[in-house]
């Protein structure tokens, strides 16, 4: 199979950008009940859906026949994997236009994350004294 032109990606590219972002539109009065420390990774997880509503299997097979990201493993800042695939095809982003929800930033979050479940740990009791009792505890989700 032939893979897209690189102005045929861009385009398809873009729409799914311009997808990303009309749905985080459509949802800005839900985004006020979320606490301000969790609006990126709410973004970041409507993003991610957007993307996995589509079919982008001959779009996943361009991007790699060109050498770009193919999105398949940049769930934790797909709109930034994105944006980053576009300006590598050329496309501009004024300041503040590109998504802070980054590899590195994901990356940060997770250490300061860890550092406060260690200070938490810390914390809590001795675990031999109620362990048993969690044992016997079962969820069930519906």
């Amino acid at each position: 199979m032939k893979p897209d032109s690189l102005k045929q990606i861009q385009l398809q590219l873009i729409d799914l950008e311009k997808k990303m972002l009309l749905e985080i539109k459509k949802r800005e009065l839900q985004f006020k009940n979320i606490h301000p420390q969790q609006l990126n990774a709410a973004r970041n997880l409507l993003h991610y859906l957007v993307l996995r509503n589509e079919d982008i299997r001959n779009l996943q097979d361009s991007l790699h026949s060109y050498g770009l990201s193919s999105l398949a493993s940049a769930e934790s800042h797909i709109h930034s994997q994105l944006q980053s695939i576009l300006q590598r095809l050329g496309k501009r982003y004024a300041t503040g236009q590109l998504d802070e929800c980054t590899h590195e930033y994901n990356q940060l979050q997770m250490a300061e994350k860890a550092k406060y479940c260690l200070a938490k740990k810390e914390m809590l009791p001795d675990r031999s004294s109620w362990y048993p009792l969690m044992r016997r505890l079962q969820i069930t989700m519906l």
